[in-house]
């Protein structure tokens, strides 16, 4: 099919949307239902659905112009990590418990407790849900001479799933993760390491593990963010050779884990935009 959005991974979350989708979309007023729930649900203030401009929730996205038949928003990645002052030492940085004053609280950053603002994230996350679903089944067909290589489903709630990313590989994307060696996609990885990184300010040891991106036989692709198995696998009951194939997620509960791995899928919508377009070249 005709492309009708695309993902891109440029130090941030890109969203090109097609200008005959924009068409169909454009100035979603704030009593939408579908606008109404999320706002209710999370107490949004304030809601643009003007395609030529900064959109989405909170002004969420960032419209950054035209190109070709396309128009770029980067989806803004919020820091959900701040400081407060220790309960513990009270902000001395020093350990509570300690005699010593040149011991340092075990609790706290030199007096400063870090905590994660997850709510922070939510207007990001919502708005990304609110657009995929809205571009999921298109009642119309775009001009575009390229072909739509992935479309996503995105949960946006609290509580279990509310991060959650699902979806479908096209035709074109599931051959050319066929035609990959198997075997690690470090592209992947370091996208998903950035957006850890915007949205942590840091990636803790603990965690440095938990960014995996495998390709197995098939074009099996499974990609992991740094949790409890987070991330997504394919559905292997949908891969049939010459076709696409479904993704589904597991134990992605928040919109932090939501945001990785859409990094990681924006970074495999580039390499396989890229590897299509150069085949295309040479034929």
């Amino acid at each position: 099919m005709p492309c009708w959005y695309e993902l891109s991974w440029r130090n941030g979350l890109i969203v090109r949307l097609h200008a005959d989708s924009i068409r169909h979309i454009n100035n979603i007023p704030a009593d939408d239902p579908d606008i109404n729930l999320f706002t209710e649900q999370f107490g949004f203030t304030e809601w643009s659905g003007d395609l030529g401009a900064d959109w989405g929730f909170e002004h969420s996205f960032t419209c950054r112009g035209v190109s070709g038949d396309f128009v770029e928003y980067e989806a803004v990645i919020p820091c959900v990590r701040e400081y407060k002052p220790c309960d513990m030492c009270n902000g001395s940085g020093r350990n509570p418990f300690s005699m010593h004053d040149d011991i340092p609280c075990m609790f706290c950053e030199n007096g400063r407790a870090s905590v994660i603002n997850m709510r922070s994230a939510f207007p990001v996350s919502a708005s990304l849900s609110f657009l995929f679903a809205r571009l999921r089944y298109p009642q119309f067909a775009t001009l575009s001479l390229v072909p739509q290589l992935m479309a996503i489903d995105a949960a946006a709630f609290e509580g279990s799933g509310g991060g959650s990313v699902s979806g479908v590989y096209g035709i074109e994307l599931a051959g050319y993760l066929r035609s990959r060696p198997h075997g690690r996609m470090p592209e992947i990885i370091a996208a998903m390491r950035s957006a850890h990184e915007k949205l942590f300010m840091r990636i803790d040891a603990c965690h440095e593990s938990g960014f995996k991106a495998q390709l197995s036989d098939g074009g099996a692709l499974v990609i992991d963010c740094p949790g409890n198995a987070t991330g997504i696998s394919p559905d292997f009951g949908s891969m049939k050779p010459g076709r696409g194939y479904e993704f589904v997620e597991h134990n992605m509960d928040t919109p932090m884990h939501q945001l990785q791995i859409l990094a990681g899928l924006a970074a495999l919508h580039d390499l396989a935009r890229a590897a299509i377009k150069d085949d295309a070249a040479k034929q």
